[in-house]
């Protein structure tokens, strides 16, 4: 945040059911929501930004981080009356493939209900950016770490595939070495050097 106020830009980051800082029952509000009412409070957040006058629709941009950068893509084919780009930096592309590795970890009687609910593979499917990249209406940069454990590497890769075959404008970077949380310098100069250039290209640049 502190980055993207210092080369000119306005920041939102908002509590969207899932999320913490209001309780409990918020957080478990998230429950089953990928992509359904979590996502709509990311779209109310953009609404109200245009609606306080802060900033103008289609010069915005979303962007998120593991499940932020899940949000972002979805935005890209929802949203384009509100953002004019999408980054997702380690970000779930497919919900059938996220439960299908958090379903190997030993904790998965605590993760995977709280994303899979009663949902049937085909709404999983539906609720997936990988499987509606057809639909994306705005420009797209993913990064992705290539020793990621949280969101495998794999995501990444299959998401910019599917761009790619479909025609679509987007940008597709390795963050190589790196895990989940950038821990080292060179990896956040990386995210943080390739998220600017990409804001400044698409939303005139922040600074003036």
């Amino acid at each position: 945040v502190s980055w993207l106020v210092a080369n000119g830009y306005n920041v939102l980051q908002p509590n969207f059911r899932g999320s913490s800082g209001y309780g409990e029952r918020w957080r478990k509000a998230g429950y089953a929501e990928w992509g359904r009412n979590m996502q709509s409070d990311v779209r109310a957040a953009g609404k109200w930004l245009v609606d306080e006058g802060i900033n103008d629709a289609g010069n915005m941009c979303v962007s998120g981080g593991s499940y932020g950068g899940y949000a972002a893509l979805l935005s890209a084919l929802k949203d384009d009356d509100l953002f004019a780009c999408a980054y997702s930096l380690n970000g779930v592309t497919s919900l059938p493939h996220l439960i299908s590795y958090l379903s190997e970890n030993r904790f998965s009687d605590l993760t995977v209900p709280r994303i899979l609910g009663n949902l049937s593979l085909r709404s999983l499917k539906r609720r997936s950016p990988l499987y509606r990249a057809s639909l994306v209406r705005m420009p797209v940069l993913m990064l992705h770490s290539t020793q990621d454990r949280n969101v495998p590497y794999q995501h990444g890769v299959l998401m910019a595939d599917a761009l790619a075959k479909l025609g679509k404008n987007y940008e597709f970077y390795p963050i190589n070495g790196a895990e989940h949380q950038l821990k080292r310098e060179a990896e956040r100069r990386q995210h943080y050097t390739s998220s600017v250039n990409f804001f400044n290209r698409y939303l005139g640049g922040g600074l003036q």
